[in-house]
């Protein structure tokens, strides 16, 4: 009866073992899955860095073409400037009625 006894302790005993184990088991899982949410995270957040980055390396063609646009910009208001005085000395035409 003693063995008995003492077998029946040794085998709660074990039980409860892996049951601490277990849990141990689960909350690395839940960690690690908490890990892998960061880590994807970190992944789109370097990817859109990487865009953005992108972005600011082609800026000096950016300002080139925006130095560029202005200079047309200039160019077509001169002439739309002088075609508005064209237009106003026509005959008929009153000075200002074309705005």
């Amino acid at each position: 009866m003693g063995i008995e006894t003492l077998w029946w302790i040794g085998l709660a005993g074990a039980v409860v073992g892996w049951l601490v184990l277990l849990k141990l088991v689960l909350v690395a899982h839940r960690i690690l899955g908490h890990i892998c949410v960061v880590a994807r995270m970190t992944r789109d957040t370097a990817r859109s860095i990487s865009v953005s980055m992108r972005a600011v390396s082609e800026l000096p063609a950016v300002d080139r073409s925006a130095t560029e646009l202005g200079g047309r910009i200039v160019g077509l208001v001169a002439a739309l400037r002088g075609l508005e005085e064209t237009v106003e000395s026509l005959p008929g035409v009153r000075a200002g009625s074309v705005r």
